[in-house]
């Protein structure tokens, strides 16, 4: 994202071009109240994420575990690489290049720091799905309808 960033700042006039070239790309808008996700639930920094619903379900309580990549200027706490993310999170939202079980992205919130966080995000890791204890004999019917 950064070098994107700062490629479109070197060329002004083709910010146009490249941001209408992928007719799925998102636009955000500010919000006084948001920012929501899919489920019209507000997005928390570091607590919420997106995942294809079809895999898991909107609010499918989750456990985060990977180590934080690289920071340009380590924001938010002083987080650095090797430092251990590991923490609860809802499915609060979905996106177009979120596909299948092996993929969730974390919202980190709101801001320069958050932003430069999202850009450098591609970590391996764990997620943990949590859900009650069944008793013996009980099914769990898990459904995004």
């Amino acid at each position: 994202m950064q070098a994107i960033r700062a490629w479109l700042n070197q060329n002004p006039k083709e910010v146009q071009r490249v941001l209408n070239y992928n007719k799925s790309f998102v636009f955000f808008n500010l919000e006084n109240e948001g920012p929501f996700g899919n489920i019209n639930v507000k997005l928390v920094g570091g607590r919420s994420i997106a995942a294809d619903q079809r895999v898991l379900p909107a609010g499918t309580l989750t456990l985060l575990d990977f180590p934080m990549p690289n920071l340009p200027n380590e924001p938010l706490n002083n987080l650095s690489k090797n430092t251990a993310f590991s923490q609860l999170a809802f499915v609060q939202d979905t996106g177009g290049a979120i596909k299948g079980p092996g993929r969730v992205d974390v919202f980190w919130g709101e801001g320069d720091d958050a932003g430069e966080i999202a850009g450098v995000t591609k970590q391996s890791g764990s997620l943990y799905i949590l859900v009650p204890k069944m008793k013996c004999g009980e099914s769990l019917l898990v459904s995004n309808k």
